[in-house]
Formats: C-alpha cells, structure tokens, sequence
C-alpha cells in the first residue's frame, strides 16, 4: 500500500488488502489461512507477556509462558504445559512467584537450560521447565544481570537493558565443564555519547552481533565495536527484532519502516506497505512485536483506521521468496509475544494474545468459531483529460459469495453497486468520472475465496475540454 501514479501502477498490484495473501497463487489474491487456541486458556483475559518451548535433556516438550495474574493484574506468573497446552502448572517456586505485572517476559535456552528475565525481577532458571531456581544453575543466574535482553552468540551469554547502564552490554564466560560464569569486569560500554539513546536489542547474524540503540545500529565482531554507526535508525524495541535466514528484520525506532541488514548496511523493505506503517500510532512503537518462520516473517502492527474502517490487530506479513506483503487482521486476538511451536514433527507459528491464550495461526479456515472478514481495494483507474461512464463490470472471484462490491469515483464517498452471486459476477452500474476505485467485502462464509480482478465490459470516453 504506497501511493503510485495509474501511468505506472502494475495492473497486477493491488492498492490495500486485507486477510488476503499473494504468495500462494501468483496472479491471485487467496484469502489466508485461519487461527485456533492451542488447548486450554491459560488465564481469562489476561496478557500473556511472554512463551518459550524448551526442550529438556530427556526430550520432554514443555511449553512456557508468563501470564499477568487477572485483566487488573498485581503481577504476574510463569506456567507450564507438557501436553501441548492441554492443561496448564502454574509454577509455585519462590524464584518465580508473583514477578512485576505487565513486564515482557524473555527466555533463553542454552546449555540445558532455560532462563527467565524481565529487567526488574532477578531471574531465574530451569533444567526441566517446571523446577525453578535462582541461584546455582549451569548458567549462573544468581550473577544474570538485570537486563531486559539477552542473546547466545559465539558460545557467550550477552546481556543489555540493566537500568543503570543502559548503554552497557555484558558477557558471561564460554562454558567450562557445561557452566558459564559471570564476572564483573566483563562487559563493554557501546558509545554512550553517540546520541543513538539506550540499547534496545540484540540480534545476531553470521560473523556479528547487532547492537540496536533506539537511533543507532552497532555491530560487534567478538574483540572490537566498529567506530562508526552502521546506520543511525535503530530498533523500537527487542520484540520488534526477528531473524530469517541469516538476516535480522526490524521495525524503526522511529515507526519510519521496516528494515533489514546481514551486517551491513540496513535497507528498507516497507516501501510498498509505507501507508499502513505510517498508521501506527507512535504510542504502539514501543509494541510492535516479529517473528520468523523461516520463510516468512512478521510484524504486529495493532489497530489501524483507513477510509474511516479499523482494523483490528493487524500483522504486517512478508514473503522471503516472493517479496510480496500482505496485511492480515484478527479482531479479537492480538499478538503480544510470538514463538515458533514445534509438535509431533510439524513446525507450527504461534503467539501469546491478550486473553490469557496461546493461538496457532495459518490453521483452519476459520478464526476460531469466527468466519475471517476480507477487504479488496484497487488502485485508481485513470484515463487522463478523459470522462469515463462505466455501465459494466464483471467481478472475478472464486467461493466470495454475498461479497459487497462498492465504488469510489474521484475521491468521493463509497457506494455499493452489487453483491457478488456466481465466481464471474457481472454487475450493471452507472459510475461516470475521471478515476475510479473498487472494493471488494465480505466474509469467509462460502470457504477459501479467492479475488482474481475485475474487467469492464462497457466503457465510453468522451474528451473533456473543461
């Protein structure tokens, strides 16, 4: 979505969409798959502020997530789940026992374990996810900083975000005997007096970690920073830092993009979706949260209001392969922490939501018990120096029946013209201007639809000398 002259808009390209893909069948706009809760919920109508699936030396699967206590939380809990979110543990050890409300909640596993942090809390591990500690341990957490963010690279733990020294990054020992330490001389300072504001994230990539400041971007090589930024945008925060194939993807610390670097310079890829970008609010900045499967990668934006109609917790998606972005909207989930679910063999993408649940995404045709609404939207049709009277039109769909179709002619109001019957709907209107849009809308109540494009059967165009 970015606005384009009609002399050179693709007649493929599509203006605005959304819960439509273009991946899947080139040429085509299919309607994306639909979401489903994984199990039971965990807490009503509470946020989850953090999931992990760690994996124990016995090969035990067993699912983490931090949860605020109750929708007016006083803190907030860790639970476990070995049965895929069948049933839920709510952890009673003192390690872990009512940390502060409303803080991200982050997991790490490395050697065996896996360990806790919030920034505020003193963290805590585990060797078998459900038998916390706070001290002891093969990562010695008693001596974890206090950090918001933390990364394993190169056989090292770094952390960042301890609020006394947020330009600050600290590094554990490599393991010996399976145990790393920590020291208090080992940390490196990142140019406090850049300008580039606290470090917000880590990523790594081959040959580097990455060093977001919320203006700036470092790299380090294992002994030295490079002296100059790699770029002076950096990263809003951690949750909006994801990696894909040796690259790190991340949404701007100052809501202007989404960009992408291996280590090098960072380029911007958000061009073609710029419009919806620049409908976040700058209050969500700081909410914006990715993930990666592999071949895709995404971004929850939150709600967006466009020609007047909102949509509710949208995600950015972008295809790796096909460079294409699609819009997708879940009005009554909204993605606070992603995480990639592996289950019986097959790699699932999920995410914590706002209700106190775990929800699997490209499952089904539904969301839930809830048909999945779709819009969509073309460019302008513009015949310069040209009156246009449009009397007919044929709709190319597939299974989009009871779909409304309206038309905006320059620039004014939206109006209904038809309601879409059969796969190849003709429509009789009476739409006469100089630059025309349509709309498609409606709901996944016939099965997987499918939009192909629209074609006018009876034009006439008259100079206008006016």
């Amino acid at each position: 979505m970015q606005p384009i002259s009609h002399m050179i808009a693709p007649q493929t390209s599509v203006y605005f969409s959304s819960n439509f893909e273009f991946d899947t069948k080139i040429g085509s706009a299919k309607i994306r798959e639909g979401i489903a809760r994984l199990g039971v919920q965990i807490v009503n109508n509470s946020t989850v502020l953090g999931v992990h699936q760690f994996l124990t030396t016995g090969g035990t699967d067993v699912l983490l997530a931090s949860v605020n206590d109750a929708a007016t939380p006083d803190n907030s809990d860790i639970y476990s789940s070995s049965n895929a979110g069948a049933t839920w543990t709510k952890e009673t050890e003192a390690a872990v026992v009512d940390w502060t409300k409303n803080l991200k909640v982050h997991f790490l596993t490395y050697l065996d374990t896996v360990v806790a942090y919030n920034g505020t809390d003193t963290a805590a591990s585990s060797a078998n996810g459900t038998t916390w500690v706070a001290t002891g341990g093969n990562l010695e957490v008693q001596n974890f900083p206090a950090g918001d963010t933390a990364i394993e690279w190169n056989d090292k733990v770094y952390v960042s975000g301890v609020s006394a020294n947020k330009n600050r990054l600290y590094y554990s020992s490599v393991p010996s005997s399976g145990v790393i330490t920590w020291a208090a001389a080992e940390y490196i300072d990142i140019e406090p007096e850049d300008g580039g504001g606290d470090i917000t994230a880590l990523a790594k990539v081959p040959g580097y970690l990455l060093i977001f400041k919320e203006r700036s971007l470092k790299r380090w090589n294992g002994s030295s920073t490079f002296p100059d930024d790699l770029f002076r945008v950096g990263a809003a925060s951690m949750e909006g830092v994801t990696e894909c194939r040796g690259i790190a993807y991340f949404f701007a610390g100052n809501g202007k993009g989404i960009y992408i670097t291996n280590g090098g310079r960072p380029q911007k890829i958000s061009r073609p979706v710029q419009d919806i970008i620049d409908l976040i609010p700058s209050a969500y900045y700081d909410n914006v949260n990715s993930h990666s499967d592999g071949d895709n990668v995404y971004f929850a934006i939150g709600d967006i209001t466009l020609d007047g109609l909102t949509y509710g917790n949208c995600v950015l998606k972008y295809s790796v392969d096909s460079q294409t972005w699609s819009l997708q909207s879940y009005p009554a989930k909204e993605p606070q922490m992603w995480l990639s679910l592996k289950l019986s063999g097959v790699t699932y993408s999920a995410f914590g939501d706002d209700d106190g649940e775990l929800v699997v995404i490209d499952s089904g045709t539904q969301d839930g018990s809830t048909v999945i609404e779709y819009v969509f939207q073309t460019h302008e049709i513009e015949l310069v120096d040209t009156i246009q009277d449009i009397t007919g039109i044929v709709v190319h769909t597939r299974n989009a029946k009871s779909a409304k179709v309206l038309a905006r002619v320059d620039g004014g109001d939206w109006k209904t013209i038809g309601y879409i019957k059969n796969d190849n709907q003709e429509i009789e209107c009476h739409l006469r201007g100089t630059r025309f849009e349509f709309r498609i809308s409606g709901t996944s109540i016939s099965g997987e639809v499918e939009v192909s494009g629209l074609t006018f059967t009876d034009v006439d165009s008259t100079t206008n000398y006016e």
